[in-house]
């Protein structure tokens, strides 16, 4: 993962954190950021959030690929 990626990732994490939302109301690209977050240590893992988050974009649900974790993600 390069520093990028990181910074990035954090800095969606943060503003979540920050605004003390609930996971339903993340997007799918904020969603796909936590995920590399927190399985920053685990193989593969920017590809297997990347797949959820296309997965999210269609059917609406994040499915964390690590825990196997659900929620909805509003549409626009």
């Amino acid at each position: 993962m390069t520093r990028s990626q990181i910074a990035i990732g954090l800095a969606f994490g943060l503003a979540i954190a920050a605004s003390n939302s609930p996971a339903g109301a993340w997007s799918c690209t904020q969603s796909i950021a936590q995920c590399q977050i927190e399985g920053a240590n685990k193989e593969n893992i920017v590809e297997k959030c990347r797949a959820a988050g296309a997965s999210c974009m269609k059917t609406g649900v994040f499915v964390g690929p690590i825990t196997g974790k659900k929620w909805t993600v509003p549409r626009k």
